[in-house]
């Protein structure tokens, strides 16, 4: 072992605090959107304690896994450090909740709406929100930490352990980042918020939750974007890490690569409002799903399977390179199709669509089996790995071709795909919740087989060639 792996493996406070902070924040998004759409609708003063509640939850699990080779005062100390973290990066959805409301009835523009009720001042809001946030947290680290007792006995994970926790933290932010997307499109939200990167006129950070969730295309399309946000302080902390603790030069080559296209997306995704193009439209939902496969490439080279010794040569080695790699390519072609669809309503890229899953369904089956096959050898870290990443693929797929028809079915051949501007909102007609759903599953689903087949790639691509 070098140096430079020698320092990885040293355990320090950073690393495992921001891992536990931004994995209890994501938890804790994840709930706000959906307390706050606008078939639950709940108001802030019902859905702060709920997500509050769920934050103490959230701590006792990192508590947990922070008092492994820990005193229970350190554990304690170091999950109270990840709320604060956690709170950080929550400020950016929920800041919607601390700033006074605003009545609806009024128009969307926050800005000189009358109040529903007063507050104090924002500075004080977002003080008390930290503290509450801190305190909250070092009580879930209490609980956490006390239920490991024999923690302190066991050597605490490494850097890099925690390290390869937030790729996979980073792959779980980016996932619902994704369905959002999916649902502003299936529900022609997409132009729902007229500017960027401000919403009606306000701060978006700051944008009132009565406004929000008073109109669901709203709600869509201006969640997607803070989303955007979250996965965006993901990948930055992923990166600054890497770059810190990875001894790896082209892994931490990569991680930058990530965080440069997620910002590269989120100023598409501007533009494809403020110019209303539909080329860029296209060209984002690629872009979203390439780097979700980038983020999975990327929690695959950091977890402990990759850097296990290389599994023992087996015959069929070189056919499941050829199948994941041939599996990876196709899901890009196959994206590209269905983006074009979805976006323009390009009935040839539908039907090419239709004809390649017949193609991929095969490679996939194939890739799948191939792995989920292969015999476990000395390295058990990492042929168990492949063996999970290929059963994944193979359910995966087969779940994606039967949600693949179910979705033509919701939404049969049509060419005219123009997008509501946000004051043709009124006009739009409504349609069955199940249709939305439907071809949104199928895009999410696709973005699963996608992130799987890079993972998996990344990890048969290490078998000698024969």
């Amino acid at each position: 072992m070098n140096q430079n792996d020698a320092q990885a493996q040293t355990p320090t406070a950073l690393v495992p605090v921001v891992t536990s902070g931004f994995a209890i924040a994501v938890a804790m998004w994840c709930a706000w959107v959906v307390l706050h759409h606008p078939s639950v609708g709940f108001e802030p003063a019902v859905s702060g304690p709920i997500l509050l509640a769920l934050q103490i939850l959230a701590a006792a699990v990192a508590g947990w896994g922070l008092a492994r080779g820990r005193s229970l005062r350190a554990a304690v100390l170091l999950t109270a450090a990840a709320g604060g973290v956690a709170s950080a990066v929550n400020l950016a959805s929920f800041g919607s909740m601390l700033v006074p409301q605003a009545d609806p009835s009024a128009g969307m523009i926050a800005e000189g709406a009358p109040t529903l009720n007063d507050r104090p001042p924002l500075a004080m809001m977002l003080a008390g929100y930290f503290l509450a946030s801190v305190i909250a947290a070092a009580l879930g680290g209490l609980a956490g930490a006390a239920a490991r007792r024999d923690g302190a006995n066991q050597m605490a994970w490494s850097d890099r352990e925690w390290l390869a926790r937030l790729g996979w933290i980073a792959l779980a932010a980016t996932l619902p980042l994704l369905l959002l997307g999916g649902l502003t499109t299936s529900t022609q939200s997409g132009l729902a918020v007229p500017d960027w990167p401000g919403t009606y006129g306000g701060n978006m950070f700051v944008y009132p939750i009565s406004l929000m969730a008073s109109n669901q295309h709203v709600f869509l399309e201006h969640s997607h974007r803070l989303f955007g946000t979250l996965v965006g302080m993901t990948t930055l902390a992923l990166m600054v890490l890497t770059l810190l603790r990875e001894p790896r030069m082209w892994v931490k080559w990569w991680a930058v690569g990530v965080f440069a296209l997620v910002c590269a997306q989120g100023i598409l995704g501007g533009l494809r409002v403020t110019e209303q193009s539909t080329a860029k439209a296209i060209l984002h939902g690629v872009l979203a799903q390439i780097v979700f496969a980038m983020i999975a490439a990327l929690a695959a080279y950091l977890s402990e399977a990759y850097r296990a010794p290389v599994p023992a040569p087996d015959e069929r080695d070189r056919r499941r390179r050829i199948f994941a790699t041939g599996l990876l390519h196709l899901l890009f072609l196959q994206l590209t199709f269905g983006a074009m669809y979805r976006h323009a309503g390009h009935v040839h890229a539908l039907y090419s669509h239709i004809a390649l899953s017949f193609v991929v369904m095969i490679f996939g089956c194939f890739a799948g089996m191939l792995a989920a096959w292969r015999p476990l050898s000395e390295s058990s870290s990492a042929s168990r790995t492949i063996r999970q990443a290929g059963t994944f693929v193979l359910v995966v797929i087969c779940l994606q071709f039967a949600l693949g028809w179910a979705a033509l079915l919701a939404a049969p051949p049509k060419k005219d795909r123009t997008v509501p501007t946000h004051d043709q909102l009124h006009a739009i007609q409504p349609v069955d919740p199940w249709k939305p759903l439907v071809r949104t599953a199928h895009q999410a689903n696709g973005a699963l087989l996608l992130a799987g087949a890079a993972f998996l790639a990344v990890h048969v691509r290490r078998f000698p060639r024969r």
